[in-house]
């Protein structure tokens, strides 16, 4: 569970291990997404390298009402797939007014 006064340190560095900008592949939209981001600022709700942009969407998410009974699918889905019951225990906090999911795919692969 996240909370938005403790969001992760990874986030605050900002460091970049590698620079988009030289594989050849990378589209112009992810290597600004990645290097300059204020091009694309809005379009988006927030910086995702912004220790401040992640407590405040947090902080938006936790205030939104009703919240969306994720947590019994999750865990009904985990059940038919015999997941083990650690990931299960974890997926039940899902049901926590104060949890947050970050949910990722093809994103990443802008």
């Amino acid at each position: 569970m996240v909370h938005a006064h403790s969001v992760p340190q990874a986030i605050a560095s900002n460091r970049l291990p590698i620079d988009f900008r030289r594989l050849a592949w990378t589209s112009r939209l992810a290597c600004d997404y990645v290097h300059e981001f204020g091009k694309l600022d809005p379009f988006f709700a927030g910086d995702p390298r912004s220790v401040e942009g992640w407590r405040v969407a947090i902080a938006r998410r936790q205030r939104y009402q009703p919240r969306c009974a994720i947590a019994p699918v999750v865990q009904n889905q985990l059940r038919r797939r015999r997941a083990p019951e650690q990931a299960r225990r974890v997926a039940a906090r899902l049901d926590d007014s104060g949890a947050i999911a970050i949910v990722t795919g093809q994103q990443s692969g802008l």
